[in-house]
């Protein structure tokens, strides 16, 4: 019996050894809170999102259609708002990067009616964004995954290049 116990604290001895000479060995980095910062079109390859990050936390704003002209605010509350364009309407909204590969504690609006929801944002990989927004807490939700754009969006349906 003390041959197994001593057998079974060598072993793990072994192993915790391992795991410390080893340590990103089964694991992968979590991104850097400035990973998220881009251009981004969303699951449905309608519009662009661009995110990014103002006065510690980060926030989106649409910067584009993919299908035609950006609409207008057709599903504002305001009355007084519901004529002007989306463009550059922010619907991401105070996200805060938690260090483990997630930013949290923001709000996303659906421009396609008009409702807030909590958000949360994961990079899975450094061009896929998983994109949930839900009421209450995350079980209660849906994710959509956004493709990060690389180059500038088409002037004709973005916002105009930098000079």
């Amino acid at each position: 019996m003390k041959s197994e116990i001593r057998g079974w604290r060598w072993s793990m001895l072994l192993f915790a050894t391992l795991a410390a000479l080893l340590p990103g060995v089964g694991a992968q980095a979590a991104p850097a809170a400035d990973d998220v910062i881009g251009v981004w079109l969303d699951q449905d390859q309608r519009g662009y999102i661009e995110i990014f990050r103002e006065q510690g936390s980060y926030h989106g704003r649409i910067a584009g259609s993919a299908v035609g002209p950006v609409g207008l605010d057709i599903n504002n509350p305001d009355p007084a708002q519901r004529g002007r364009s989306l463009m550059g309407k922010r619907i991401l909204q105070g996200l805060r990067y938690d260090g483990a590969g997630r930013w949290l504690g923001g709000t996303i609006l659906n421009p396609d009616d008009g409702q807030i929801y909590s958000v949360k944002l994961e990079l899975p990989q450094p061009d896929l964004l998983d994109v949930r927004g839900f009421i209450g807490t995350p079980m209660f939700g849906q994710t959509q995954r956004w493709t990060r754009v690389h180059g500038a969006i088409p002037p004709a349906r973005g916002m105009p290049p930098n000079p």
